[in-house]
């Protein structure tokens, strides 16, 4: 549902794009909060448009090779809002498979996992630096109509690092005592 809906979504937003703007769009504006790898994306692309959620023109130019201009049809639209809705009715789910070495920690190598909390607490911070950066440079060249809901997106994500990073903190610290 993430991949359909991001490209819907920015077919939206940019209207008629080939599938490497298409890809930069993604990477530029969602990449910390969507993962999406360019062979997912050319994979829905050619399923939505199967589906008729989008329709695709061959555009020439000069030296350049052929490429596929993408647009959203009308019942992209549709599907699109239907996306949207289930989008907003999800549920935050807090399992994270690190918490089994903790819980079994009787079992675990001390040592080894000690390092792996460091150097999860150093890619927390890192991760948090990147997205406040991200954040900035997003939000100076995105109409300002979108800026307030895009930065409450950027916003959400600096909050659950912010948390991860003190709970990893804590953790180590618990396991030093």
């Amino acid at each position: 549902m993430k991949v359909p809906l991001y490209i819907l979504g920015f077919l939206m937003r940019f209207g008629p794009q080939h599938g490497y703007l298409l890809q930069q769009h993604i990477e530029r504006e969602a990449s910390d909060f969507a993962s999406i790898r360019t062979s997912n994306l050319y994979y829905h692309l050619e399923r939505l448009k199967k589906n008729g959620y989008v329709n695709s023109t061959v555009e020439r130019g000069g030296k350049r090779p052929d490429r596929q201009v993408f647009e959203i049809t009308e019942s992209g639209r549709e599907y699109f809002l239907e996306l949207l809705q289930k989008a907003a009715t999800d549920t935050f789910r807090g399992e994270y498979l690190f918490d089994a070495s903790l819980f079994f920690f009787e079992y675990s190598d001390k040592q080894r996992l000690r390092k792996e909390l460091d150097r999860k607490v150093e890619k927390c911070r890192s991760t948090l630096e990147h997205i406040k950066n991200h954040q900035k440079e997003v939000l100076s060249h995105i109409p300002e109509a979108f800026a307030k809901v895009a930065g409450a997106v950027f916003n959400h994500h600096i909050y659950h690092y912010e948390a991860e990073l003190k709970w990893l903190e804590e953790t180590l610290s618990s396991l030093e005592g």
